[in-house]
């Protein structure tokens, strides 16, 4: 009789979590490539700042397009590291705007680096009542 009960509890477990997980994805919603274009207008420039910045370890030029939260959460510190990581890439052969996804007060602007022998995807997040200041940037 233990061993059912702790099977049914485990069983639990492990439906409550996907439950859980499988809710909390909200479903992804794109811009048409008209609505992106606008939002481009403020994160290209941006975006070329953040890699230009990389590739010539510039951390003034890095943060010159972020807000002030993103100012302080990303120091001179967490900049060396990401210099350390992607500037061995060298200069980008192109940067450019994957699509953008509507994130309630924010717009995701999805870019596709390439460099020579690399590719990665970085993520500019920027919020929809001030979309000239980058508030999140991530590197998948």
């Amino acid at each position: 009789m233990k061993s059912h009960t702790k099977l049914v509890i485990t069983i639990s477990i492990i439906l409550t979590g996907l439950l859980i997980g499988c809710a909390s994805n909200k479903e992804i919603v794109f811009l048409s490539s008209e609505e992106s274009a606008q939002v481009a207008l403020h994160t290209d420039p941006a975006a070329r700042n953040i890699i230009t910045a990389i590739e010539t370890n510039d951390y003034a030029l890095f943060i010159t397009d972020f807000d002030d939260k993103m100012r302080e959460a990303l120091t001179e510190k967490q900049f060396e590291a990401i210099v350390k990581m992607y500037g061995k890439n060298g200069k980008a052969d192109s940067v450019m705007l994957l699509n953008v996804e509507d994130r309630e007060q924010f717009f995701g602007a999805n870019y596709g680096v390439t460099y020579p022998n690399a590719t990665l995807k970085m993520l500019i997040v920027v919020s929809k009542s001030e979309p000239s200041l980058v508030s999140g940037l991530w590197f998948k």
